[in-house]
């Protein structure tokens, strides 16, 4: 049927254009001019959005434990100059453990930098602590032992350091309190029942030096409480032998 008042031309022409525009062809070409138009004003998805952080924090949470570890480490690496004093043998065996556990600390540490993992500050924190506190207690290790056992030994020290005769010579009382050497080098170190306090400016002092009542020049005094002291003879020397 032909439309009213159109040539019959005009309106075939128009009925294969409408068709045209809806074939398949022109509907998948129609899509992606769509898309391609949506890709112009999409946003980007933002690398490390915030949910991602999140969920990288809820898979990989901070261990602050990990901190005490470090200083835990420490304390067992000087736990045997702590117990058995100064020897060459008491030195290896800290040696050998502080190479251990450095090198677990440091393994796990690289291995956390290197992921850039959320949980590498508690890691970098507990080298910090392990490497501080080694290197303090190791040196304050021979005044952390004294003190231990003074406090747990001094009254079986006291009554046999007390028991002796006078000395005629006017030397003061004393008994071996420690001593270690390697190679032939022996150091000694005494406790000191000095009645007067006389020591008390030497163990003050820190210095080196010859005092009254003991027979050779001495490297340190340390007081330990009234009236005793502990003294480090130099290597090669003890209260008997001064050459």
């Amino acid at each position: 049927m032909k439309s009213a008042g159109l040539p019959s031309g005009t309106a075939d022409t128009r009925e294969r254009r409408r068709h045209a525009l809806v074939t398949p062809d022109s509907t998948s070409q129609i899509a992606k001019q769509e898309a391609t138009r949506g890709s112009r004003f999409a946003i980007p998805p933002r690398n490390g959005s915030k949910g991602e952080r999140m969920g990288e924090r809820a898979a990989n949470p901070p261990r602050w434990w990990l901190p005490f570890c470090g200083c835990a480490g420490a304390a067992i690496v000087v736990l045997p100059s702590l117990v058995l004093g100064n020897g060459m043998e008491t030195f290896l065996v800290t040696v050998a453990i502080g190479a251990i556990i450095g090198l677990t600390v440091f393994v796990v540490l690289f291995r956390s930098v290197r992921r850039q993992s959320t949980a590498a500050l508690p890691v970098i924190l507990m080298a910090a602590v392990f490497c501080a506190g080694s290197w303090l207690l190791f040196k304050s290790s021979d005044d952390v032992r004294t003190t231990g056992r003074w406090l747990l030994q001094s009254g079986r020290y006291k009554a046999a350091i007390l028991a002796q005769p006078d000395p005629i010579n006017r030397e003061l009382k004393h008994a071996e309190w420690d001593g270690w050497g390697f190679a032939g080098q022996e150091t000694t170190v005494y406790v000191v029942f000095d009645p007067n306090d006389s020591l008390r400016g030497a163990a003050e002092s820190h210095s080196p030096g010859k005092y009254a009542g003991i027979p050779c020049e001495v490297y340190n005094v340390r007081r330990l409480e009234n009236r005793w002291y502990r003294v480090r003879f130099y290597t090669n020397t003890d209260w008997n032998d001064c050459s």
